[in-house]
């Protein structure tokens, strides 16, 4: 009996150490790497800007495709996604008829995800080499797609050489680099850490290994936007920025911040694209729109997407119009940045219980509204995780199988077993599948102006609950944008002005009759209809 009692004690002290080491925003780590954490790269950089020679790429607004760099495609057989990789996938990447894509971060990184970077100035040697990076924007560019890449720059890794002088001398010019307390000052608020062997604590909000910056240091200031400054002479178009809100704890000193570093990096390239990941609600979002941020995330989305579509009911349409109506008074010309799931947020199929015709209607919303919506890997072709951020990292599933650029960084638990395993390789020639279903819509996204610009969002009242109706209008242009969200085919009326003649279906069986302002709209179910 003792000794049973034993056992049952050393499980629950080894799940509780598993769990301890875990973060706050970037779930379970792996072993740091043996790395070169002595010397930054940036040391050797002068400072001098010019993107001659590379090729802009210029739009108004355009589809995104979020690539988390690990677990996409590898092109040297490590089981690890790189830059070589992304540069084969291009043109399946451009098949699908985005128009730009984000990197999860490619800067030296002490864990798989790179979010705790060591060297600001460096591509992971685990992604390739500097000018691996450099053909990618090369060939992107080529191909009329924007590249913006993660900049983290709320926190550094603890591997940092500017934090390993800082924690072990006071004295250095890096201690202001980060925020400190000794164990007799207040340490307002949390995330504060115990500086092992000494009596000093450290604000690290996300993690213990990831100590937070200073941006009360000028010098702090500076060397971001020297190292923004870097990446943009390299031929990045604009950068997500994370943890855009926690760079102080007043939000009045975040919007200072970010109206500065705007306004600076306008002056090495006017069109620069800034996207913020305010994780938050649309009041705190929406002043960031008026400070520097013109696009930021909407974390709505997803889930009242998904709500809409298993209760057969919407309830998207009106907070919408209420999100939209708030950010138009702090900024007329805001970007909202779609999306249904991320590399932080349980996969959007994973809702819909192996559904791919609500995963297709789920697609059919996210690119019928305005801004710059965003697609995450593997979403095209159905992946699925639970909210392990790890799991929900799984490889990218190229093949049913295996095959020539597969990930195998960790095995792919959910998204390959007798139940499900989704494939690019399974999907590409089967023009109803879901990833030709993505494409299709994307296409007819950017077939028509007023579905791919600006931000015109007017709700039309319809009188049923399971469907939403909405104008999107640009430069006098208009598309009816109907969802049925319903298991059941709906016939509705309502009433718009100006003349509509055309219509495209996702399903057949739909149709529409107009008399004067008056539309009667048969559709099917669980399907969408744009009508200009």
């Amino acid at each position: 009996m003792t000794s049973k009692i034993l056992r049952v004690l050393l499980v629950f002290l080894l799940i509780f150490a598993i769990v301890g080491c875990t973060s706050d925003k970037q779930g379970p780590q792996e072993t740091y790497k043996n790395i070169d954490d002595t010397v930054t790269h940036g040391q050797n950089y002068d400072g001098s800007f010019s993107r001659e020679g590379i090729q802009e790429v210029t739009f108004e607004n355009g589809v995104f495709y979020q690539i988390f760099v690990y677990n996409f495609r590898d092109s040297t057989g490590d089981g690890v996604g790189d830059l070589g990789g992304i540069i084969e996938s291009l043109d399946y990447i451009e098949s699908l008829g985005v128009n730009g894509i984000w990197l999860t971060p490619i800067t030296h990184g002490a864990s798989y995800h790179k979010y705790d970077v060591v060297d600001y100035y460096a591509v992971d040697p685990e992604f390739g080499t500097m000018e691996d990076f450099e053909t990618l924007i090369s060939e992107a560019h080529k191909r009329g797609i924007k590249v913006i890449i993660d900049l983290v720059i709320n926190h550094t890794s603890d591997r940092h050489p500017w934090f390993k002088a800082a924690a072990s001398d006071p004295n250095s010019k890096f201690r202001d680099y980060y925020i400190w307390a000794a164990h007799d000052e207040p340490r307002p608020g949390s995330g504060w850490r115990h500086l092992s062997g000494t009596t000093w604590f450290y604000l690290a909000h996300f993690w213990e290994r990831m100590p937070d910056l200073n941006f009360d240091n000028p010098a702090v200031r500076e060397e971001v936007k020297r190292i923004a400054k870097f990446w943009l002479d390299k031929g990045v178009d604009g950068f997500r920025l994370d943890a855009a809100k926690h760079l102080y704890s007043d939000p009045a000193k975040n919007h200072q911040f970010w109206n500065e570093f705007y306004q600076y990096l306008r002056t090495l390239k006017e069109d620069v694209y800034l996207v913020g990941e305010i994780w938050d609600s649309p009041e705190v979002i929406a002043p960031y729109f008026a400070n520097g941020l013109n696009a930021n995330f909407n974390f709505q989305i997803g889930g009242r997407v998904a709500s809409s579509i298993n209760s057969g009911v919407d309830n998207l349409g009106k907070e919408l119009d209420r999100i939209y109506k708030l950010y138009r008074e702090h900024n007329p010309d805001f970007i909202d940045a779609p999306f249904l799931s991320n590399h932080d947020t349980r996969r959007i199929m994973s809702e819909f219980d192996y559904d791919f015709e609500k995963m297709k209607m789920a697609a059919n919303v996210l690119l019928s509204l305005p801004g710059d919506p965003y697609i995450f890997a593997g979403e095209e072709i159905g992946m699925i995780s639970n909210d392990n951020h790890m799991d929900i990292r799984e490889p990218f599933k190229w093949y049913k199988d295996t095959g020539p650029g597969q990930t195998t960084w960790r095995p792919n638990a959910f998204n390959s077993t007798e139940k499900w395993s989704p494939s690019v390789e399974e999907q590409d020639k089967d023009p109803n599948s879901l990833l030709n279903h993505f494409r299709k819509m994307v296409n007819l996204r950017n077939s028509h102006y007023p579905l791919r610009y600006g931000n015109d969002f007017q709700l039309v009242e319809n009188n049923n609950l399971t469907v939403l109706s909405f104008i999107r209008e640009y430069q006098g242009e208009r598309v009816l944008v109907v969802h049925n969200f319903y298991s059941q085919p709906q016939t509705i009326t309502v009433t718009v002005e100006g003349t509509f003649t055309n219509f495209k279906g996702t399903k057949s069986g739909a149709n529409f009759t107009q008399r004067g302002n008056e539309i009667t709209i048969t559709i099917p179910p669980l399907s969408s209809m744009f009508i200009y």
